[in-house]
């Protein structure tokens, strides 16, 4: 089990990863074009961060900003595909 004083920082490592991933992903997409698989692994990538959401309500852990488009160089919504 995760400590209290630890849960901020494994909630805040675990949805970094996944916007991390997202961003990679669109990456891809935004050179290559929208092709599978990569739409659906941002797709997935996406559910993987509204599945986390949840968490940070309930545990009153602020959700930081999705700053993986940056960190990669694109934009953060390539056409035709969902956040």
């Amino acid at each position: 089990m995760v400590m209290p004083d630890k849960l901020e920082s494994v909630l805040t490592e675990a949805i970094n990863d996944e916007y991390k991933a997202r961003a990679t992903y669109r990456m891809i997409i935004s050179k290559f074009g929208e092709i599978r698989p990569f739409i659906n692994i941002v797709e997935a990538e996406s559910r993987h961060i509204q599945a986390l959401l949840p968490l940070f309500d309930k545990y009153g852990v602020p959700v930081p900003e999705d700053k993986g488009f940056e960190r990669r160089g694109v934009r953060q919504e390539p056409l035709g595909v969902r956040s």
